[in-house]
């Protein structure tokens, strides 16, 4: 049981045409994982227009070279994932990685501020002095023992 990724991205835009429910994006055969990427535009995108608004850069000269990555498959809860966003090297914003859904209980107090304590707590101890880059994003996973991942 996979789950497919192509370089930047996965197809996840595409999970509709998946007969896997409620686990659309596992893959147990090359067949499903094929209709996955031919029906994602996030894949085709990736493909075809990758450097469509580039201006200038020596990357550019070079042909993309997409990578296939099949991820061994987790059951994730898709609102337990968070989009972490850090400028200037602290983390400054936190949100819900699935824009698709709104999962009422996050917004609970309890619940949010033990989420954002792990999180911040995580990237303090495992992500912040192990990166070097001062400008980026991070995905992380919290379970349901509040546990950052």
């Amino acid at each position: 049981k996979f789950y497919p990724k192509l370089t930047w991205s996965s197809p996840q835009d595409a999970a509709w045409v998946s007969s896997n429910f409620p686990d659309r994006m596992k893959c147990q055969t090359t067949g499903e994982i094929f209709l996955l990427l031919k029906s994602s535009d996030f894949i085709q995108y990736d493909l075809n227009h990758a450097y469509k608004n580039v201006v200038s850069s020596d990357s550019v000269d070079q042909p993309l070279q997409p990578t296939l990555t099949l991820r061994k498959w987790s059951g994730l809860h898709p609102a337990r994932e968070f989009r972490c966003l850090v400028y200037d090297s602290k983390l400054v914003a936190i949100c819900q990685r699935n824009v698709r859904e709104y999962y009422e209980y996050l917004n609970e107090d309890m619940h949010r501020d033990s989420i954002r304590d792990s999180i911040k707590l995580f990237f303090e101890n495992r992500i912040g002095p192990m990166y070097d880059g001062s400008h980026y994003t991070v995905d992380i996973y919290v379970d349901k023992s509040e546990r950052a991942w």
